[in-house]
């Protein structure tokens, strides 16, 4: 018996691989060659419950460590000084009076 596809509801849902990204905290996560199910009609794929969990397992709930070489600290970004700005007007606009 055939699996058909939930979105499309015509085609059929063949075994395939497919690679898998996902973005976990901030980290972009890419898996080829993942057990996926695919619709020969509207082309939706479908990823194995156990392989994504495999993933999930893997990767952690608190997510991969983040893309940062050891030892090298991240700058926050510094806000921009608009105090010495010249093309700024000296006086904020205002509503014009009715």
């Amino acid at each position: 018996m055939a699996n058909y596809c939930p979105a499309c509801g015509v085609g059929k849902l063949t075994q395939t691989q497919r690679t898998y990204i996902h973005i976990y905290g901030g980290t972009l996560v890419h898996v080829p060659a993942v057990l996926a199910w695919r619709c020969d009609v509207c082309h939706l794929v479908i990823f194995d419950e156990t392989a994504l969990g495999r993933i999930d397992l893997l990767v952690g709930q608190s997510g991969p460590p983040p893309n940062i070489a050891p030892g090298r600290a991240v700058p926050a970004p510094e806000p921009p000084d608009i105090a010495s700005r010249d093309d700024l007007p000296e006086d904020p606009p205002r509503l014009p009076e009715p």
